[in-house]
């Protein structure tokens, strides 16, 4: 594909450091999203070189899973590399369009969701990681606002920026990053962590979407309260405790310990059909909310295009060699 070849038609949300745009191929009419990042922003300073490397890691994890799920069920639950591309001003990488908001939109809609509802998402959740884990990759961020919802109602795990390959020969992990309410008592303590962490996060995010709060927003941390007040299920209580432990070898569902299987076949998950998952057979529980969302975001007219700043200073041949490899 050519970058050239993909018309903007309207932003889908811009950050301190970038901007995500909806583009429409002028041939194929197919949408795609694309996210660019200023240079100018990049090659400034230390900061901006901690963000380049982030930026290029992530697309060297897109194109990695790009490789190696090729065909594999799981493929379609994270976003997927479409190509990547620069101009003078920005670096570029292109990814299909997910218009059927976030995992977070459904909480904020319809609050605390009952049992299949979660069962569904986080069915979904335990496929991706575990493929992920699979093929030597830690997720580092799980959260409901990095799950985008395609039209249909489909989970895709979005933005591997902060994820690593570096479990995948056996060492521990020690870089502190990801979104502080869903970080793993060994991540926050520099202890050294695993593709286990990924397993404390989704912990956090099963509570959250039984609960529509995460479990340590409890100033004293009263987790299991939380658990015992608001989910009345005990299987869920004893997901959530298996997936919250602070060994790391005692959580649920390590991929190297049995496969992924003792999380599979946890109680919880009776009744989910996980054949007919990984098959897309199932119905997801809120297409018809995220199909109008996405209808209504490609109806409603763009917003007006902001005014020019000001064409951006010309950058230095040293400073433009910074993205040579891009």
């Amino acid at each position: 594909m050519v970058l050239l070849d993909l018309v903007p038609e309207r932003p889908l949300g811009e950050g301190s450091t970038g901007t995500v745009q909806l583009a429409r191929h002028r041939f194929s009419g197919r949408l795609y999203a694309v996210k660019s990042f200023s240079k100018a922003w990049l090659a400034n300073g230390k900061r901006g070189r901690v963000l380049l490397r982030y930026i290029e890691r992530e697309r060297e994890h897109l194109q990695l899973l790009c490789a190696r799920l090729r065909g594999d069920p799981a493929a379609p639950l994270m976003v997927r590399y479409v190509c990547s591309g620069q101009d003078e001003h920005s670096l570029r990488i292109v990814m299909p369009a997910v218009l059927g908001g976030e995992l977070w939109d459904l909480l904020a809609n319809f609050g605390a969701m009952s049992d299949g509802e979660a069962r569904f998402y986080v069915g979904c959740l335990v496929l991706a990681l575990q493929k992920l884990h699979s093929i030597g990759i830690v997720y580092r961020d799980l959260k409901p606002e990095n799950v985008l919802l395609s039209r249909e109602g489909w989970p895709v795990i979005a933005d591997f920026g902060l994820a690593t390959t570096g479990a995948a020969e056996n060492r521990p992990l020690f870089s502190l990053c990801g979104t502080p309410e869903f970080m793993a008592p060994e991540v926050v303590r520099s202890l050294g962590y695993g593709p286990s962490s990924d397993l404390w996060s989704l912990g956090v995010l099963l509570c959250q979407c039984l609960t529509a709060a995460t479990p340590f927003a409890d100033p004293d941390g009263r987790a299991q309260q939380t658990f015992s007040n608001v989910v009345q299920n005990r299987f869920t209580v004893h997901l959530i405790d298996s997936l919250l432990q602070h060994e790391p070898a005692k959580r649920l569902g390590d991929v190297k310990r049995d496969g992924g299987q003792s999380l599979r076949t946890h109680p919880f998950f009776w009744g989910l059909d996980w054949r007919a998952l990984e098959a897309r057979e199932l119905q997801p529980p809120h297409a018809d909310f995220c199909a109008l969302r996405a209808e209504r975001l490609l109806a409603s007219p763009p917003p007006p295009p902001q005014e020019a700043a000001g064409d951006a200073a010309p950058l230095s041949r040293e400073q433009q060699q910074l993205f040579a490899h891009w």
